[in-house]
């Protein structure tokens, strides 16, 4: 009897921990009617061809470059995963001649869990956030931080599209800023020894700094961080939570 095939689809894919993850769930728990892989996908219209060469596929996770890319490409997307305007979780369901694309987001799930964890060490709430990064995973966090009343800012390497600037953040500072999250990949395994644009020596012990990459374990981020005093959290959290939310899709009839 074939097994349920689940992919994990993007473009570099060596560095994440999703489909260990799901390994190591399916063992745990006796799981053997579902396998997980991940599927490299040069381009978003590769994601067609994946669905009907794999007549197994129930369902794949999205990441870096795909959550925004893949919504055209969707028969049907959850209303809170249109309002977030970003993808995470595909359940393909499938009749005799027809297959049917359905989307959601289960990060936001995943962040909000982080952010309480961070919160319950801070003793106190976020008031403004700096996110950098504009992409499906940044429009995510605000999603979260808007529904937890806290003020954001986008921070982008391009000035044509209306956001604050590094060079605006290192001009003016950011101690008008309690949280900083990092939502690009910059910095993830292999090339670890990179950050975003901006000067470590601006971070001090008032900041929480998150950032949603989890390989390194602490990227270069995080560790200007906690060297300045600050608050650190990587993204394992998160993943681990979304990824539980992400198999509650694809494995029940309800959705």
């Amino acid at each position: 009897m074939s097994k349920k095939q689940l992919f994990l689809i993007g473009v570099s894919l060596g560095h994440s921990f999703s489909p260990p993850f799901f390994y190591n769930k399916f063992k745990k728990e006796k799981i053997t009617d579902y396998q997980y892989d991940a599927c490299v996908l040069k381009t978003i219209q590769q994601v067609w061809q994946c669905v009907e060469e794999y007549p197994d596929l129930v369902g794949f996770n999205v990441t870096f470059p795909y959550k925004e890319q893949i919504i055209p490409y969707l028969d049907w997307i959850d209303p809170l995963a249109a309002q977030i305007g970003a993808v995470n979780v595909v359940k393909v369901i499938r009749t005799r001649n027809h297959f049917q694309m359905r989307g959601y987001n289960t990060d936001h799930i995943g962040f909000a869990a982080t952010l309480d964890a961070v919160k319950k060490r801070k003793g106190a709430p976020f008031h403004r956030a700096l996110i950098f990064g504009t992409g499906g995973s940044a429009k995510m966090v605000a999603f979260v931080l808007a529904q937890q009343g806290v003020e954001y800012h986008f921070v982008s390497r391009n000035p044509d599209l209306g956001f604050l600037t590094y060079e605006l953040i290192n001009q003016e500072g950011m101690e008008e800023y309690d949280l900083l999250v990092h939502c690009t990949p910059v910095g993830t395994f292999p090339v670890v020894e990179q950050m975003v644009p901006i000067d470590p020596q601006l971070i001090n012990s008032s900041h929480t700094l998150i950032d949603l990459v989890y390989n390194p374990k602490e990227s270069l981020f995080l560790r200007k961080g906690r060297e300045a005093g600050a608050i650190t959290q990587n993204g394992l959290q998160m993943l681990e939570v979304q990824a539980e939310e992400s198999w509650k899709i694809f494995s029940s009839t309800s959705f």
